[in-house]
């Protein structure tokens, strides 16, 4: 067949990319096995470790510029840039398209894996030849994921000729006429027909898009750290010492990915119309669990190092947060979730390379603990297994998992040899006691909504057939809620116990005392000020309270020196986020329904839920006049204009609620919210009509000479001629040729609209083109005839039909006392970031 030379495209930039790939995939191989080699006699290794991973580094930066490059030049021959961007996206959103795919969200966390590691080299000091390895073995991993590389052809290549059975990763520098098959790309100058890319999805044009996934992409690639110092400590066998280098990074690593997650929350609560900040989604919940388990974490290694106690239980949580990243990314990204997530990728065919992720990291430190002259018997078996996964996942899969559960029972006992442990624990008046069941708490949270989350898993696995519950919201709630009022609890009192134990009870008892009795006034309080009276809903704001009074009091009486009040702000804002999640959804309060049956094609739940707003026809809404006074277009952005007047005229504002119109007419909205400071009213728009012009039936057609300034009265409203508007047809694509434009404004009661019919004439012929007003039930069009004797006369063709009306369907929500959750979040950030610091300071000087 013969070869196809196409025209126009841009290879040589394609090119330049994959062999970026292939370098930073090679020399993060390199990389990872001379830190390996490397020992306190063997320096040239270690040297050769760094430089390789620089080299990686600057290999990871080529690969980011030249997608960014393919992407904001709209390189459409490029599958990457055609199916994410588009010629009319701003530079934030051309940035955004980077990451929208998988490709590019890996991309992102090997920028910020390489960024890190470069940070480690001048930093980690006696722990870097293991944490590097470690690292290094991550972004090979990572890097495989954007390879691309048909197995095949590697087969094929030594020799043997097998089918096309395997594709290791999936390649950001693939091109378009590669990846789709259609005619259009047997012609060698098939670009002069792709003249725009498909575009970013709608939902994803927002700001939030540009800095939340670069933000929570850290916070994953931040929680590889302390696990490396945990497994290298493994494999080093010193058992404490890790302690004191890898808190700074879990520290950080908390407050990071808690950033992250909390403006996922807010873009959902501000942009994506889910009628809230937290919908349980499954990857919200993939998201939060490693934060849960990093939290509990952190706490028990402050118990480790003061105590040297909950070792195990440190090391199982450190290395399950990262762990549960790499799940959340298979969860996410292996397509096992299908439609139960609106968030979750298509499956690029990577599910095997996720799973081998996964379960190379999970056997890392159960080989760490082996006996060195174990560990080969150990590794070889499942070295070939993992290999294995992606080309025959059933075989492989099934013996791999009953070996890595066999294989994490080996890790617990083997570990439990090693230590010796102290159980300073056991005692109840030792802050460390309560540190560990609050730890223990946020493990089974973790727990429930792993396994809630994981159903799909499950079913694929074992080919079962469990059912996802219905009501995500009303099931996660009904086991969160009474574990949040837990940890509500223990976070208000266990600061005031002492390490190992408490010795003046009778202060401990009055100082819990004093602080519970005020939390009680403050809900009695609050059960009048939030008209809250639910028994559940009053313990956990309780718990709130008391999370707050308690640590706030513990600030003002104990903590003499800023950089020490990290902890306790970071509970204080917890405390707060515990009453905002509390009032803002137990009292959120939909205000919008069909006071005036307008809504009669609806059906009841929409009817309860929703209003129909008529263009210009002020509508009550509590104590406000809604007027909807029109809409104009940005993009492909609708906005709609939402007037707000109160009854006494003190206050008035507008809302802009906007949406895009998707395939089939399906509705893509964006809220707008006003804020006060005790609450929320947040809108949305949920249905609007559907043209159809082309079935009107247009009659009673009749035909006026008209002169500017005269007014016709017809059966749908009085249409007025103010003015002609002579122009060129250059507007039009025409040459030659004179435009005369009617304007017309035609009054319907209170509401005013317009109109310009066309009538056009050259040397050759003459036209005219009618404009339709469907609002009013008017079309018009526009004649100058000439006379024979005086001047030419105006003629305007008027037709009647039906009206219809302009209107939109629009969704209001109260949530009151909202900000209460975002000033906790803000505290608990600032918070972790001053613990962060304060460690960072500790750590300066260490060997």
């Amino acid at each position: 067949m013969e070869q196809i030379t196409y025209v126009g495209e841009h290879l040589l930039i394609g090119n330049i990319g994959k062999f970026s790939v292939i370098l930073a995939f090679v020399s993060a191989i390199m990389s990872a096995l001379f830190y390996v080699r490397s020992n306190e006699s063997r320096k040239k290794e270690k040297n050769l470790g760094r430089f390789f991973f620089v080299i990686h580094s600057i290999a990871v930066l080529a690969v980011f510029l030249t997608l960014f490059l393919i992407i904001q030049n709209h390189y459409f021959e490029y599958a990457y840039a055609y199916q994410h961007s588009s010629l009319k996206l701003p530079l934030r959103y051309m940035i955004s398209c980077f990451w929208e795919g998988q490709e590019g969200s890996f991309l992102l966390w090997i920028v910020w894996n390489a960024l890190l590691g470069l940070i480690l080299i001048f930093t980690a000091k006696k722990w870097e030849k293991g944490v590097m390895a470690i690292m290094a073995l991550s972004q090979v991993v990572l890097s495989a994921m954007l390879l691309g590389i048909e197995m095949a052809d590697i087969v094929n290549w030594v020799g043997l000729h097998v089918a096309d059975f395997y594709t290791l990763g999936s390649s950001p520098f693939e091109l378009l006429r590669d990846k789709m098959q259609a005619p259009i790309f047997e012609r060698p100058d098939y670009l002069k027909n792709i003249v725009d890319g498909t575009g970013l999805n709608p939902l994803l044009q927002n700001y939030w898009m540009v800095i939340h996934p670069p933000t929570l992409f850290l916070g994953f690639a931040l929680t590889i750290v302390p696990f490396a110092f945990a497994v290298t400590s493994l494999f080093r066998g010193e058992y404490r010492s890790w302690i004191k280098p890898a808190l700074p990074w879990a520290l950080l690593g908390g407050m990071i990915l808690g950033a992250g997650i909390i403006m996922g929350g807010f873009w959902a609560y501000e942009s994506l119309s889910f009628g809230g900040y937290w919908a349980w989604d499954p990857v919200e919940n993939a998201s939060l669990v490693p934060w849960l388990l990093l939290i509990s974490g952190i706490h028990l290694m402050l118990i480790k190092k003061i105590t040297n106690g909950s070792t195990i239980a440190s090391y199982v949580l450190i290395i399950s947060s990262f762990i549960m990243v790499l799940y959340a990314t298979f969860l996410t990204r292996s397509g096992v979730l299908g439609e139960t997530s609106v968030h979750s990728f298509t499956d690029l065919g990577l599910a095997g390379q996720l799973m081998q992720f996964v379960v190379i990291f999970i056997w890392l430190p159960i080989i760490a603990v082996t006996p060195t002259k174990l560990r080969k018997f150990l590794a070889v078996p499942i070295i070939l297994l993992i290999i294995a996964l992606p080309f025959n996942e059933v075989q492989s899969f099934y013996p791999l998992l009953v070996f890595t559960i066999a294989g994490l029972a080996w890790f617990a006992l083997n570990l439990n040899k090693k230590l010796d442990t102290n159980a300073s624990e056991d005692n109840i008046y030792g802050r460390e006691f309560w540190m560990f069941i609050g730890s223990l708490i946020l493990v089974l949270s973790a727990v429930q909504v792993t396994v809630v989350t994981s159903i799909p898993v499950f079913n694929k696995i074992f080919n079962s057939n469990f059912a996802a519950p219905t009501d995500a919201i009303e099931h996660y709630n009904r086991f969160q809620m009474p574990m949040a009022i837990v940890i509500g609890m223990l976070m208000a009192v266990a600061q005031f116990f002492r390490y190992k134990n408490t010795p003046d009870k009778a202060k401990l008892l009055k100082e819990i005392l004093i602080t519970f009795g005020i939390a009680v006034a403050l809900t009695i309080g609050g059960i009048f000020l939030f008209g809250i009276s639910n028994f559940m809903l009053v313990i956990f704001m309780l718990a709130g309270m008391f999370v707050v009074v308690g640590n706030f009091y513990y600030l003002i009486r104990y903590v003499k020196r800023f950089k020490l009040s990290g902890s306790t702000i970071a509970h204080i804002g917890f405390g707060f986020m515990l009453l905002g999640v509390l009032v803002s959804s137990a009292k959120k309060k939909v205000i919008t329904a069909d006071f005036d049956g307008q809504m009669g094609n609806f059906d009841e739940s929409a009817r309860k839920e929703n209003m129909l707003l008529l263009k210009d026809q002020p509508t009550r809404l509590g104590d406000f006049w809604v007027t909807y006074q029109g809409d104009s277009v940005s993009g492909d952005d609708i906005y709609f204009k939402v007037n707000y007047k109160s009854f006494d005229n003190k206050e008035e504002f507008t809302l802009y609620p906007n949406t895009q119109i998707g395939e089939g007419n399906n509705l893509m909205p964006n809220p707008d919210t006003r804020h006060y400071l005790t609450y929320d009213v947040y809108t949305h728009i949920t249905s609007l009509p559907i043209p159809n012009t082309d079935s009107i039936d247009w009659k009673n057609t009749k035909e006026f000479e008209i002169s500017v300034g005269d007014s016709i009265i017809t059966n749908n409203g009085t249409v007025y001629f103010t003015a002609v508007d002579r122009t060129t047809g250059e507007s039009l694509g025409l040459k030659n040729t004179v435009i005369a434009k009617a304007i017309l404004r035609i009054r319907r009661g209170n509401q005013f609209l317009d109109a310009a019919p066309i009538f056009g004439i050259n040397d050759q012929t003459f036209f005219s083109l009618r404009e339709e007003v469907p609002e009013a039930g008017l079309r018009f069009g526009f004649e100058v005839r000439p006379q024979e004797n005086g001047d030419p006369k105006a003629m305007l063709e008027i037709s009647e039909s039906n009206p219809q009306p302009k209107f939109i369907v629009m969704k209001g929500i109260v949530f009151p006392y909202i900000n209460l959750l975002w000033f906790g979040t803000i505290l608990m950030i600032i918070g972790f970031g001053i613990a962060t610091y304060n460690r960072l300071e500790l750590r300066k000087g260490e060997v």
